[in-house]
């Protein structure tokens, strides 16, 4: 089970979101509070400008006619007439006008003041096409100055009520938020600790419930070896002994029939069907009852059952098995069954020459594998084969104790069986009872 990550905490906080929005509404109140002064002073100056032309215009109209009336007392009466529009205030922003002639020297010799902060404009004086002159006229700009600044303030200080008001806004949503994923976080882990009990107690449950599993699994197949012996006992018991006393009485009868030639020949072939079925009731009752696997372990029992094979199969039996192996007994009994099976399918059914078994701990696991192969014709797999039910009963003994059994076709011909089982499937201490010594 993985284990539970720690809730990390919001990225977005307070103090986070304030240090971004600060600079932003600084340059928006920046940008609020000078753009519509800036604006309205462009504009005001521009007007400024045409109204200054105006002027400029108009006063070197009026000298330009008595430049051409009088060409050489034009200069006393320009005089006369700069006072006349000085005091009749043509445009009431006219802070002075000024003539000049053509070399740059005042008209009219006037003491000059300071006129503050003005805009000058000027115009030339013609009379007859030729410049005799030039006006000045210098425009305040201190009315279009104040009213600027009065713009500027009143607009600066709208910027800084409406970026207070947002940031407060802001902050103020920001710290809700927050405040609610820190109560759905508590939430959130008060759910983990709670899940996590849950799991525990169910992972504990599931513990339990597969050690029964395996407890239950590992005594059905301890009864089933038991069930497997009170047969053997009972065959031996009565078919063994009945065989056995056909036999005696046969050989009885034999003797006593030696003088007619055909009776012997019967009596004979009675006595070997006798011998053929008590062999073949002890081979089922070795099957029923694995006394070799009580006497020997599971390795010596596999090498006296591989060695039985090969005496009867006449074939070559290569092995490779580990020296010692410390299996629990459910698992020595389900592998013993296994190549007890495998070696009964070569017999009857494979007609191989050559056997190969394997057996061994898988490295880097808690597992055992059996692998028995061999060169004959091949298992046929199907429902129809006579090996069919021996394979079903390999599969579910390995099933019982979560292990995994496959049968394949060799490339080079034969079958291929691999048998893993983990070792810590089953219960080590069911005790070597399980086993069983079977009649002999």
């Amino acid at each position: 089970m993985t284990e539970p990550q720690e809730p990390r905490a919001p990225s977005v906080s307070p103090s986070w979101v304030a240090a971004r929005l600060r600079p932003l509404l600084t340059l928006f109140g920046v940008l609020l509070a000078l753009g519509a002064p800036l604006a309205h002073h462009t504009v005001g100056a521009r007007e400024l400008r045409q109204r200054c032309d105006t002027v400029a215009t108009q006063a070197a109209v009026l000298l330009s006619q008595e430049a051409q009336e009088r060409p050489v007392l034009w200069r006393y009466d320009s005089i006369k007439l700069l006072a006349h529009l000085r005091a009749y205030r043509v445009q009431p922003a006219v802070a002075w006008v000024r003539v000049l002639d053509p070399v740059g020297r005042p008209i009219e010799q006037r003491v000059q003041q300071d006129l503050g902060p003005v805009l000058w404009c000027s115009h030339e004086v013609q009379a007859r096409s030729v410049v005799v002159g030039q006006v000045w006229v210098a425009m305040d700009l201190r009315v279009l100055r104040r009213s600027s600044l009065g713009l500027l303030a009143l607009f600066a200080l709208v910027g800084l009520s409406l970026g207070m008001t947002v940031y407060a806004l802001v902050l103020r949503s920001i710290r809700a938020a927050v405040r609610r994923i820190d109560a759905l976080v508590a939430a959130l882990e008060s759910s983990n600790v709670s899940l996590e009990k849950t799991v525990a107690h169910r992972t504990e449950a599931l513990e339990h419930a597969l050690f029964a599993l395996h407890n239950t699994t590992a005594r059905a197949l301890a009864l089933q070896e038991q069930e497997r012996r009170a047969i053997g006992r009972d065959l031996h018991d009565s078919v063994g002994q009945a065989l056995t006393a056909v036999r005696i009485h046969g050989q009885l009868a034999a003797q006593r029939a030696s003088a007619d030639a055909g009776q012997t020949q019967l009596l004979d072939k009675l006595l070997h069907t006798t011998d053929s079925a008590i062999e073949e009731l002890r081979r089922a009752l070795s099957r029923l009852a694995p006394a070799l696997l009580g006497e020997l372990g599971l390795v010596g029992a596999a090498r006296r059952t591989l060695d039985d094979l090969a005496a009867l199969a006449g074939l070559t039996v290569h092995e490779s098995m580990a020296s010692e192996l410390a299996l629990p007994p459910a698992i020595e009994l389900v592998v013993f069954r296994t190549v007890q099976e495998c070696s009964t399918n070569v017999l009857r059914h494979a007609g191989a020459k050559n056997v190969w078994i394997s057996l061994a701990m898988i490295e880097n696991s808690q597992a055992i594998r059996l692998v028995f192969e061999d060169d004959g014709v091949g298992v046929a797999l199907g429902d129809s084969s006579p090996a069919r039910f021996g394979l079903s009963a390999m599969r579910e003994r390995a099933a019982l104790l979560r292990g995994k059994l496959e049968i394949a076709r060799r490339d080079e011909g034969g079958t291929r069986l691999s048998l893993e089982i983990p070792v810590d499937s089953v219960v080590q201490n069911l005790g070597d009872g399980e086993r069983g010594d079977g009649p002999r």
